[in-house]
C-alpha cells in the first residue's frame, strides 16, 4: 500500500507550481499505483507504477566495457497524457526527484495544451467560415458590373479593413516583422482588387476578392492574428453572403 504521505507530497509538489494547483488535480491511488488525472478532462492524466523496493542502478563504464552496480533507489516508470512530442510519453527513472521532474515536465505540457485549444479551436472555425462563404461564392452569379458610386464604396471598406489591420498591428505585434510584411502583400492584393472593380463584373471580382483573401488566411500566423476572419471577408460580400457569418 502507498503512504497517505506520499500522496500529500505529490499535493505539496504540486501546489508549488505556478501554474496549477492540487485542487486541479484528482489524485487515485490502486494498490501500487498512483494516477493524477486533471480534474476538469480526464483525458489528460500521469499514471505510475510506485515499487515496493529499492532497485540496483546499473552504471556502464563505456570505454571498458565494463557494468557496475553499486546503487541502489527506486524504480519509477509509467506515462502521462500530453507528452512532450506525443499524446503519450513512457518515462522511466530512478530516484523520487526524478518522479517530481516526470510530474512537473507533464504538468508543463498539460499547461501548453491548455493554452493551445482555444487557438486551435479558433482556427477550426476561421476555417469553417471560409469554407462556406467558399460555397456561397460559387453559386452567386450577378454578371453585372459596378457601378462608380459601388465602386468608391468598395475602395472605402477596403481602406478600413487595411486601418484595422494596422492598428491590430500596433496593438499586438509590434516587434514582428514577418507579419508586418504579410500585411504589405495583403495591402498589394487590395491595391490590385481596386483596379479590378473597374473591369470586373461582380460575380468575378468577389470570387478574385475571396480567394485572394483566403490564400492570406491561409497562413496559420495571419489567422491567430485575426480575432476573427469576418474581420477581413465580411464587409465586402454581397448581402446575398453575408447572413450565413454569425
Amino acid at each position: 500500500m502507498i503512504r497517505p504521505k506520499f500522496k500529500q507530497d505529490i499535493r505539496v509538489f504540486i501546489d508549488e507550481n505556478p501554474k496549477f494547483s492540487s485542487i486541479d488535480f484528482i489524485i487515485d491511488i490502486n494498490n501500487n499505483t498512483i494516477v493524477i488525472k486533471y480534474a476538469y478532462d480526464a483525458s489528460y492524466y500521469f499514471k505510475c507504477a510506485i515499487p515496493n523496493s529499492l532497485s540496483i542502478i546499473k552504471k556502464e563504464i563505456v570505454e571498458r566495457k565494463i557494468s557496475i552496480s553499486n546503487d541502489e533507489d527506486y524504480h519509477f516508470k509509467g506515462y502521462y497524457c500530453p507528452g512532450q512530442f506525443v499524446t503519450q510519453e513512457e518515462f522511466d527513472v530512478y530516484g523520487e526527484r526524478n518522479l517530481y521532474y516526470a510530474i512537473k515536465k507533464w504538468m508543463n505540457c498539460l499547461y501548453e495544451d491548455l493554452l493551445t485549444i482555444p487557438i486551435n479551436r479558433k482556427i477550426a472555425e476561421q476555417a469553417k467560415i471560409i469554407n462556406d462563404i467558399n460555397d456561397k461564392i460559387k453559386d452567386y452569379d450577378d454578371d453585372s458590373y459596378f457601378s462608380d458610386l459601388e465602386i468608391t464604396e468598395i475602395k472605402t471598406k477596403i481602406d478600413k479593413i487595411e486601418e484595422d489591420l494596422k492598428k491590430q498591428l500596433e496593438v499586438q505585434e509590434k516587434e514582428n516583422k514577418e507579419l508586418k510584411q504579410s500585411i504589405l502583400e495583403l495591402h498589394k492584393e487590395f491595391e490590385n482588387l481596386k483596379l479590378m472593380t473597374h473591369s470586373l463584373n461582380k460575380k468575378n471580382w468577389f470570387k478574385a476578392f475571396f480567394y485572394k483573401t483566403s490564400a492570406w488566411l491561409a497562413k496559420e500566423e495571419n489567422r491567430k492574428f485575426l480575432s476573427n476572419t469576418a474581420e477581413i471577408i465580411k464587409p465586402m460580400l454581397p448581402e446575398e453572403i453575408k447572413n450565413i457569418i454569425q
